[in-house]
């Protein structure tokens, strides 16, 4: 678990989601002026209310795509150095769907300390397409471009998509990122908001004594007492949002508060 204390300064780290406004050329794209200055007073709401470290996701644009263009990435490049300037707790990002490359990029110039990957070892598919492991070329990338510190928080079996091969075990997923070169896993439900289930948390954890395990998904005031007397921490978003969708920092507060005992 050093890596994770390391990083973060606390054994079991909340990194608070700062979901990003649609990137140019998307529909509702606000501007580069407003897009970087809501995601800097969202980054800055959450480190108020106590997070240990920021995670940058590019949610609204919509509709998806595995890899985006140069273009998104600049867009996404420019507004996770402001929140790495404006914040004094660690930064990652996560470029979606799956644009590794561009996510260790954007890591790399900006300064940010972990990037997640949702598809790192395992074949899966979703409504924008199929999705293969590249787990080897994803090391040798950040290798390349000299990246090394930057750690890998990698999904397995991730929500949102269905694996081509079902019958594969949740632990043979999480032993395949750790041999490839994780950092750390991450373990979700099905979809964003819902609850991780804690019995694939514990199995994971009881898999791989030693190595960090995360929850990636559904971390709620009412669940995360629970789910972090078993996980080394946590990816939050939906639940510190009112219902405008913008981050309430009364909300983060709680949520820290709720675990100051572990």
């Amino acid at each position: 678990m050093k890596i994770i204390a390391d990083i973060f300064g606390t054994a079991k780290p909340v990194i608070g989601m700062v979901h990003l406004q649609p990137s140019v050329g998307y529909p509702g794209h606000p501007g580069m002026d407003n897009y970087i200055a809501h995601a800097v007073k969202t980054a800055k709401s959450l480190v108020k209310g106590g997070v240990h470290g920021i995670l940058v996701e590019n949610e609204f644009d919509r509709p998806h795509s595995i890899t985006v263009s140069p273009e998104v990435e600049a867009c996404i490049l420019e507004v996770t150095k402001a929140i790495s300037s404006a914040v004094s707790v660690p930064v990652g990002v996560d470029v979606l769907l799956n644009d590794w490359r561009a996510s260790l990029n954007i890591a790399k110039t900006a300064g940010c300390a972990f990037v997640r990957i949702d598809v790192f070892v395992d074949h899966v598919t979703c409504k924008w397409g199929e999705i293969e492991p590249e787990a080897d070329k994803i090391i040798e990338y950040r290798e390349q471009i000299g990246a090394e510190n930057i750690a890998l928080f990698t999904d397995i079996q991730v929500k949102h998509k269905r694996m081509l091969n079902p019958e594969k075990l949740l632990t043979q997923s999480a032993d395949e990122a750790r041999a490839a070169g994780a950092d750390a896993v991450i373990v979700t439900g099905a979809w964003t908001g819902e609850e991780t289930p804690i019995e694939n948390v514990k199995l994971v954890q009881k898999h791989l004594p030693g190595f960090p395990v995360m929850i990636g998904a559904g971390i709620t005031l009412d669940n995360i007492h629970e789910q972090f007397s078993v996980a080394d921490g946590a990816i939050v978003g939906t639940s510190l949002k009112n219902d405008d969708g913008e981050v309430d920092r009364e909300k983060v507060s709680a949520l820290l508060e709720a675990i100051s005992d572990l």
